[in-house]
């Protein structure tokens, strides 16, 4: 396997993870969903909210821009849907930009 074919296997097996996981997390009852647990990032609303502030700032050093995060555990977006709408987008471009990256190579 050529290293664009391997970047693109990696990326999307994440796309496909994370996708699972959003949908798993969106049939549990809210307060599940918030409740505080005894983990880094306190709850999976949190874990959620890193997972999407994560691709934001990949997405930002893909580009060579600064981005606007100043916390690893800043709740971006309040709604699990949101979260996971917005961070399948970031995932989509990340995706795009580094595969024409190894392409243009």
């Amino acid at each position: 396997m050529d290293g664009r074919a391997y970047l693109r296997s990696l990326l999307e097996y994440n796309a496909w993870a994370n996708e699972e996981l959003f949908d798993k997390v969106e049939a549990l009852p809210p307060q599940e969903v918030t409740k505080q647990r005894e983990t880094i990032l306190e709850s999976i609303h949190r874990s959620l909210n890193h997972l999407l502030t994560v691709d934001i700032i990949w997405h930002a050093h893909m580009e060579k821009r600064a981005h606007a995060i100043s916390q690893l555990r800043a709740i971006l977006e309040r709604s699990v849907n949101q979260a996971g709408v917005l961070r399948t987008g970031i995932a989509a471009v990340i995706r795009r930009h580094a595969i024409g990256q190894v392409a243009g190579r």
